[in-house]
């Protein structure tokens, strides 16, 4: 991204175009499955204390992220071997910030619309990883509201609070992105979109797991304070 912005031509090759959407949706994968994984190790422990270590066992973690960086690596191989077949011979500029499979599939030549049909099936799963999030914390909600003591549902609420929050980040980025209902909004929305899904995301998530760190919450309580004084 850096050696783009410092580019005076912003281009790029057909195939490093494919091979950075493919990354790109790896990545993406990859994450929301991790997100997903993080909401039933928390459902674990907090809805059956007593059981996490039984279940939740190194060899089941493992296993899981294997599972997880695996289906990552696979999911967008169809994809990318099909639009790599398709002919190019129109315009060849992406109104976007990196390259992505739906601008591709755009600009080519030819009937396109089973590829749009695979997508929105990949897609989906998406909706599928959300799903079993919500249902987690659904549950989750409701053992912390039966918990009488006020500490204990505190406590409760602190281990799943960051989580929570990068979850609403990502799924609703990518869900604008890929699940929207209609295709028709300007090049600069889908930008602006592109760069909290692809830049702010990603900064902002060690800000906010680093945040139930007490170190860390000191430090960026310093950094307050001293920010304050110097503007006083």
């Amino acid at each position: 991204m850096l050696a783009d912005l410092l580019a005076e031509e912003k281009k790029t090759s057909f195939v490093g175009c494919l091979l950075q959407a493919y990354f790109l949706h790896v990545l993406g994968v990859a994450e929301c499955s991790m997100l997903t994984l993080m909401a039933f190790d928390r459902y674990l422990a907090i809805c059956k204390p007593l059981r996490y270590f039984t279940i939740m066992t190194t060899g089941l973690f493992m296993r899981l992220v294997f599972i997880c960086l695996l289906w990552s690596l696979c999911s967008p191989v169809v994809e990318t071997i099909l639009i790599f077949q398709l002919p190019f011979c129109g315009p060849n500029r992406i109104e976007n910030i990196f390259c992505d499979f739906p601008p591709l599939i755009d600009l080519a030549c030819s009937d396109t619309r089973f590829l749009k049909m695979v997508e929105s099936a990949l897609s989906s799963m998406i909706m599928f990883n959300f799903l079993c999030v919500l249902l987690s914390y659904m549950k989750i909600l409701f053992d912390i509201l039966k918990i009488k003591s006020e500490v204990g549902r505190q406590k409760a609420f602190s281990t799943c609070g960051t989580h929570l929050i990068v979850v609403v980040l990502f799924f609703g980025s990518i869900g604008f992105m890929y699940i929207r209902t209609t295709k028709s909004y300007s090049p600069e929305y889908n930008r602006a979109v592109s760069l909290t899904f692809a830049v702010f995301i990603p900064l902002a998530n060690p800000v906010i797991y680093g945040l139930r760190n007490q170190e860390i919450k000191k430090s960026f309580k310093k950094l307050c304070n001293c920010f304050r004084v110097k503007h006083n």
